[in-house]
């Protein structure tokens, strides 16, 4: 099978440490790319809506990134994809495989290349269930709770 180039996402800032993350072996290691998040991108407006600042967490959240949202115009959930996917592991779909991680050529540094293999270290999401994942977001963050758990 052949390689597939995955975006370099936080790769290009230190590829030296990014090879060394992406050959470990673990016993589980997931990555999304930023191919599966740009697909979470919402709109400034949507994002108001989404995430309502009547709690005490969004209130923070929106302290910290509203300048961001202001000047971008767009939010994209990197962060929220990865952290709902650590408690919904089944939210994204994931190929099993190894990351290879340029560090030598210049032009090309941080660059990623995904090689499908069933004995690969590496699970990289290649694709996501944007309805429940919106859903599971929107409900967690509002702080909807049934007898202790968040309901979805």
């Amino acid at each position: 099978m052949g390689s597939r180039i995955i975006n370099r996402g936080n790769s290009w800032a230190d590829p030296a440490a990014s090879g060394i993350v992406f050959s470990a072996r673990t016993a589980v290691h997931r990555a999304v790319p930023l191919e599966v998040t740009d697909g979470l991108t919402i709109e400034s407006g949507q994002a108001k809506v989404l995430f309502r600042a009547d709690s005490e967490l969004m209130k923070a959240v929106f302290s910290f990134g509203n300048a961001w949202l202001e000047s971008s115009g767009k939010l994209t959930l990197h962060d929220p994809l990865a952290a709902v996917s650590v408690f919904y592991p089944d939210i994204c779909r994931f190929e099993r495989g190894k990351v290879q991680v340029e560090t030598e050529q210049e032009s090309n540094m941080g660059g990623t290349a995904f090689f499908p293999s069933a004995d690969g270290n590496v699970e990289i999401a290649r694709g996501v269930d944007r309805e429940r994942f919106y859903r599971i977001l929107s409900r967690t963050l509002s702080g909807t709770c049934i007898m202790g758990r968040f309901m979805i």
